[in-house]
């Protein structure tokens, strides 16, 4: 494929975006219009799963190709391995200019990891506030970026004065114009009206939005009612008991022993979605003006690094291996080329830059990189998928490491350390009879050749990716 017939490729990543929240996926309030326009003309993957249910291992992962056992950047603090080799030059050398505009969560924040040109926001942490874009954008508008992360109405009840260490939501103390997607979709805007290169371009577009705090401008903070929102499925005292002490210690730590009532975890639901409904308005500018730019038969990719609690199993955030937190969107969609349509077959983050460099022609190290290239699947629209998909947390609150096998049918997730010891701890969930992942089953007789069938497969992974994972024996405490 010559450079000339070479498509344009926008690739856009989200922060902490659950699928389910998504109208093509299934969500009943208008969160995401734009979004589900770019659905119906392209492939909706529903079975696509994080390598890791947080930021930096994630992110790393999308970028290598690999788990993070093997690109080494195992918490939100790892760089990867020297050695470890990125994706991106794989654009590089198929002749792409390759810029990003947003977030990379990379360490050390100045890296760019393959990218050509970097116009860097990583959110509003004080160690990378002088490499942002956005942060000096506020500076020369008067604005104090310390109050990113506090809802305009902080103190306005009890509830929100009891979480205000943990969780933050309400309206954004900042106009539309201010905020970050606006910003970030303005200046993308600008940066491919500008844009005379002669190689075709690879813009990596990454939003920090729907992550937390669940702080959306005017009028969306009003735009969704807390009686529309799911109520999140949570466990009663006897199956918390048959779960890794983790779970329920991490929600009496961040939020106490009354938890999140439900009306208020609504609320915040409320918020997360008009964040979401904000965040789609840009999405939606980004993909028109690249469009308009670069013809309608340009390649786009929409993602997420993980997913969202949100309230689930008593925990907001993520970290956890629950659908919730490791399952993310995956959109693509190429006019004339790829057939819209949808796909629940299990596939990977891993495999999504191996895909795309699969389509527009691109090579890369496939002996160093675990991620599948898909791209034949996706032109004769029938995606094979796996048997089993892969997600690990070297980082995970609690404990010292979990990690899960997921199946069409169940999943099975290891916990290592907490206060049941060094483990190993399993807990297995018949995702069929029970797809909110609440009772634990893994001793359950019924289950027990499902659950040996999901432990081979994590033990294969595993050993496969040097990881060291006990013998069954005693499983659980």
């Amino acid at each position: 494929m010559s450079d000339a017939k070479k498509p344009h490729v926008l690739f856009i990543n989200t922060d902490q975006l659950r699928p389910d929240f998504l109208g093509c996926y299934g969500f009943p309030a208008d969160t995401s219009p734009c979004i589900d326009r770019l659905a119906a003309e392209g492939v909706r993957l529903n079975g696509c799963y994080t390598q890791s249910p947080i930021c930096v291992p994630a992110r790393y992962s999308l970028t290598t190709g690999q788990y993070p056992t093997n690109h080494g950047a195992h918490t939100n603090n790892h760089a990867p391995y020297p050695t470890c080799p990125s994706l991106v030059e794989g654009f590089n050398g198929a002749g792409y200019h390759t810029a990003v505009i947003g977030k990379l969560h990379h360490n050390p924040p100045d890296s760019a990891f393959g990218f050509r040109e970097v116009l860097l926001h990583d959110g509003t942490f004080r160690d990378r506030r002088p490499l942002s874009i956005y942060s000096k954008f506020l500076i020369e508008h008067g604005l104090n970026e310390d109050d990113m992360g506090y809802p305009a109405d902080i103190d306005a009840t009890d509830e929100k004065r009891r979480l205000r260490d943990r969780i933050h939501w309400g309206p954004c103390p900042f106009e539309d114009r201010f905020c970050e997607s606006t910003f970030l979709s303005d200046t993308a805007l600008d940066y491919v009206a500008q844009y005379d290169r002669d190689e075709p371009l690879f813009l990596y577009l990454s939003y920090l939005a729907p992550h937390s705090p669940y702080c959306p401008p005017k009028p969306y903070d009003e735009m969704f009612d807390p009686a529309d929102m799911p109520a999140p499925p949570r466990e009663s005292p006897e199956q918390m008991e048959r779960k890794h002490s983790s779970t329920g210690e991490m929600s009496r730590r961040n939020y106490g022993e009354g938890s999140i009532p439900e009306g208020t975890m609504r609320e915040i639901r409320t918020q997360y979605a008009g964040l979401l409904r904000h965040l789609d308005t840009h999405v939606g500018r980004a993909i028109d003006a690249f469009r308009a730019r670069f013809g309608q038969d340009a390649l786009i990719v929409f993602t997420s690094d993980h997913g969202d609690l949100l309230g689930e199993h008593f925990r907001c955030e993520k970290h956890q291996m629950y659908e919730a937190a490791v399952r993310v969107p995956y959109l693509i969609t190429w006019p004339g080329h790829l057939e819209p349509g949808t796909s629940d077959a299990l596939v990977e983050q891993i495999d999504m830059f191996p895909t795309v460099l699969g389509l527009v022609g691109g090579e890369y190290s496939r002996a160093r990189t675990a991620g599948r290239d898909r791209s034949a699947d996706l032109l004769r629209g029938e995606v094979a998928g796996e048997p089993y998909v892969f997600s690990e947390n070297h980082d995970c609150p609690m404990c010292t490491y979990t990690a899960m096998a997921r199946s069409r049918e169940g999943k099975l997730i290891l916990y290592l350390g907490g206060a049941e010891g060094v483990g190993p701890h399993y807990e297995y969930y018949d995702l069929a009879s029970d797809p909110h992942e609440l009772e634990n089953v893994v001793d359950h007789p019924a289950h027990q050749s499902a659950v040996h069938a999901h432990h081979v497969a994590l033990y294969q992974w595993m050993t496969s990716t040097r990881r060291f994972i006990p013998p069954a024996g005693r499983r659980n405490r």
